[in-house]
């Protein structure tokens, strides 16, 4: 991997971790509602939507240390945990009718 694009690639993550750093705090929210802490879907969508920004941070010093063999796939990391995001909300939607108690 080309210096140029690691450091373009660590500048990315840097940035979208820091600015969604605050989004771990608001997301305690969703636990609002009467019985939402039972269920799972909002357990998991909490639970990715936390991680998110602990992954960006790992990923921009991940993709910059030359020792760790398999540190291409911590690029990965924080796109994997999105889409999985989505695919959490998208289920809500689907089984729950959108409501976070289910």
């Amino acid at each position: 991997m080309s210096r140029y694009l690691r450091i373009t690639l660590t500048a990315i993550y840097g940035v979208i971790g820091l600015l969604t750093l605050p989004v771990p705090f608001l997301s305690f929210m969703l636990f609002d509602a009467p019985g939402s802490t039972t269920s799972i879907l909002t357990i998991l969508l909490f639970i990715f939507v936390a991680l998110f920004p602990i992954l960006c941070s790992v990923s921009a010093i991940a993709i910059n240390l030359k020792d760790l063999p398999f540190r291409k796939a911590f690029l990965g990391l924080p796109i994997v945990d999105a889409v999985l995001a989505l695919f959490i909300l998208l289920a809500i939607d689907a089984f729950c009718g959108g409501s976070l108690v289910c």
